[in-house]
């Protein structure tokens, strides 16, 4: 259990780096500043979801379904970050400056 947490704990914090990188590299130079700004504002909003679910899920039905549902929509994610990853491509040592 404590191998999973810590697991879970690296891949989360390990994430936003290339995230980052890849973003930027996929915008313009003149727009970088206002699309990072923007990303950063949809992510922050989205992670504030987890906290609320699982308390509004925990009060309602409990917290079993409450965390069996969190962990549903950690897998799908999961799912659709390696079914996207799979098809990009990113190579910045062959990019042009």
């Amino acid at each position: 259990l404590l191998g999973g947490i810590a697991l879970v704990a690296v891949g989360q914090k390990a994430f936003t780096p290339p995230m980052q990188s890849i973003l930027l590299d996929a915008v313009s130079q003149e727009s970088n500043a206002g699309d990072y700004g923007a990303v950063r504002t949809i992510f922050f909003g989205i992670g504030s979801m987890g906290p609320l679910y699982i308390g509004i899920m925990a009060s309602i039905l409990g917290y079993e379904f409450a965390f069996a549902g969190f962990i549903l929509c950690m897998l799908l994610g999961a799912f659709m970050l390696f079914e996207l990853g799979t098809k990009y491509n990113h190579n910045s040592a062959n990019a042009a400056p």
